[in-house]
Parts: structure tokens; C-alpha cells; sequence
């Protein structure tokens, strides 16, 4: 199964000029961001020779962290600059990622990183370094992949098949009954072919142009075609700054939809707690960024799971990631999804 989400056939659907959300950039800045403190020098008083000396191993000092500092910082590649310093991020207890197994959630509060630096394939969890080993050097798409997989209390992505060729990649996340090899046969077939067993994935795919990979938005997060029949709607704050438009027809809602800076969310499927759905989303992406150029979210709300995907654009690629449980699970793969080293 790829890592995209396909939930139905039909025309797909492309994504229309949205007007720009009044807050710049991707996701929102994380109110806890801090200022770094400059350097202080101290000048002990002391005769004028030693007071010299102290000077000069100082600017030594200085030079050196400078020299460091220019080696340490790197580009994302979405025109955000980054340091060798991470920057940590929490998943909340308030994020559940759905077992359509049990029925139940589970929830991760593992500290996480989300950068954009180039580090070792050690620093990424080894299922995923295992998948993109199969993945590099097979393909021209620039490499992308989650520095950290969702899941805690036996549920999680502990298996994975992998698609290649030139122009795209995917990685399929499975939970099977015990860890299989990556691209074991087993995986999707058998005691790991149930839907259950299947938690998501992420991936790149390579367009002719920056436009087209753009217009792809919609398809690449969902292949769903926009609802119809949904006339009338109606507009719901869902935080001071945000507010989502529930578009209903005769049996109630049937979509809903809302923009926080470059990103476009949408909810389908049964409506009927979708504000119990939205509201953790809200709430994680204040901590959180989403990568930090255009964007579509959409999830089915189904009996069975949020059948989640996202994507964004990187020029003309598109990377996507994908939950087929819960919509924080899936977001928090594209939060902590990284540059991987090519």
C-alpha cells in the first residue's frame, strides 16, 4: 500500500489560489521560540600588559566559535537557515495516534527534533534509516524522512516496504505481529496484510515545474475529489485567528476547511465530532512547525481511523506523509520530517 492516502476514484481535484493567511510563512512560530544571548567579554583590571594578553586570547576565542558557528549553521531547503543547535519539541500527551486494532489511542510524549540539517543516518530511528538505505541512490528526488516515528505502548511502525525509481519514493509503515525485515514479503500480505496493520508512510515525487508540483497538492495528500452538494457555509473559530468554514448540505456537514499560513486543512467522512478532531490539531501546531512552504492537510474521518496525508511543495517535488489512523500521527511525521542525507 503507498504512503499515500487513497480513499476514492474520481477527477481529482485541484488546488484553487487561496488567499494568503494573515500570518506569514508555513506553520506558526512556536511562542516558546527564544532569543539567543549575545557574548559578554570580561576585562579583568589589571596592568596594562596582562589586560593585552587577555584581549587577545579573547578574539582567538571569539574567532574560533565564529568559525565553527559558520560550519554548524545550513539551509533546510525551504529558505530557512538552521543551526547545529536543535531545537527540541515535545508531542503532548493530548496527541493520540488511533489503534483501529483495539479501538483505542495511545500517546507519545518522547522529546523529538525537528531541523532541517544533514546529520548521520544514525540520528534517525532505524527503521527509517534501514528504508531510505533501499531508497538512496535510486532516485533523483531530494531525500526527506521522519526523524522520529509516532506510536507508543506496542503501536507503532516497526516494518516497512519501500517504492523506487527516478522520478519518486515511497516508504509503507507497517506494525506487524513481530519486526519484519524492510521489504519482506510478508509485509502486507498475511498476518500483516490487514488494514490494521498498516500505519502510513512518507515519500517525494518529481513534477515538471515548480506550478504543476503545486497543483498536485490535493491529489498527492488525498486522491479525493472535493465534495458536492455541500452549498452553505457556516464559520467556526477554532482559536483566535483561525477560523474554519463548515460546509454543509441536507445531511449536515460534509467538509471542513481552514488555512493557517501557507497550509490548506481539510476534514471529510462523518463530521459529527469534527471540532473534537480539530481542536488537538490547532492546539499541537502552536508548538510545532509545519515544513514552512505550501502545504494541503486532509483527512477522512472514517469508522475505522482518520485516514490522514499531507503534502508540500519543495520546488517541483512534492513530499508527503501519511497516518491511516489519526491525524496527529500523521502530522507529526511531516513536523518531524528532515533533510536525509543523500
Amino acid at each position: 500500500m503507498p504512503a499515500t492516502i487513497r480513499r476514492s476514484t474520481g477527477a481529482r481535484r485541484q488546488l484553487p489560489d487561496r488567499p494568503e493567511h494573515q500570518r506569514a510563512g508555513g506553520g506558526r512560530t512556536p511562542r516558546s521560540a527564544g532569543r539567543s544571548q549575545p557574548w559578554r567579554r570580561v576585562v579583568a583590571r589589571s596592568e596594562l600588559a596582562a589586560g593585552i594578553v587577555a584581549l587577545a586570547f579573547a578574539a582567538a576565542a571569539c574567532g574560533t566559535s565564529a568559525g565553527a558557528a559558520h560550519h554548524a549553521s545550513g539551509s533546510n531547503g525551504r529558505g530557512a537557515t538552521t543551526s547545529s543547535t536543535s531545537t527540541s519539541t515535545t508531542v503532548p500527551a493530548s496527541a493520540p495516534t488511533t489503534s483501529a486494532a483495539t479501538g483505542g489511542s495511545t500517546t507519545s510524549t518522547t522529546s523529538t527534533t525537528s531541523t532541517g540539517s544533514t546529520a548521520g543516518a544514525s540520528s534517525w530511528p532505524a527503521l527509517v534509516a534501514e528504508a531510505m538505505a533501499s531508497v538512496r541512490g535510486r532516485t533523483n528526488v531530494p531525500l526527506e524522512a521522519p526523524r522520529q516515528l509516532p506510536g507508543q505502548g506496542g503501536y507503532g511502525p516497526n516494518s516497512a516496504t519501500v517504492q523506487v525509481d527516478a522520478g519518486s519514493y515511497e516508504v509503507g509503515l507497517y506494525h506487524c505481529p513481530s519486526a519484519l525485515p524492510v521489504g519482506d514479503k510478508g509485509i502486507g500480505t498475511g498476518s500483516c496484510g490487514a488494514l490494521d496493520n498498516y500505519f502510513g508512510g512518507f515519500g517525494g515525487r518529481a513534477y515538471t515545474s515548480d506550478a504543476a508540483a503545486t497543483a498536485a497538492l490535493a491529489s498527492d495528500a488525498s486522491g479525493n475529489p472535493a465534495p458536492t452538494g455541500c452549498p452553505t457555509a457556516t464559520t467556526v473559530e477554532l482559536q483566535t485567528g483561525i477560523a474554519a468554514a463548515v460546509h454543509s448540505g441536507g445531511a449536515g456537514p460534509c467538509e471542513v476547511t481552514w488555512e493557517e499560513g501557507k497550509w490548506h486543512f481539510e476534514l471529510t467522512g462523518d463530521l459529527s465530532g469534527w471540532r473534537a478532531i480539530a481542536a488537538p490539531m490547532v492546539s499541537y501546531l502552536d508548538h510545532h512547525l509545519l515544513p514552512e512552504t505550501r502545504g494541503d492537510f486532509s483527512a477522512d474521518l472514517a469508522p475505522d481511523g482518520q485516514h490522514t496525508g499531507l503534502a508540500w511543495t519543495d520546488g517541483r517535488y512534492v513530499h508527503t506523509a501519511s497516518s491511516y489512523h489519526g491525524a496527529l500521527a500523521a502530522l507529526s511525521l511531516a513536523v518531524n520530517t528532515a533533510v536525509y542525507p543523500g
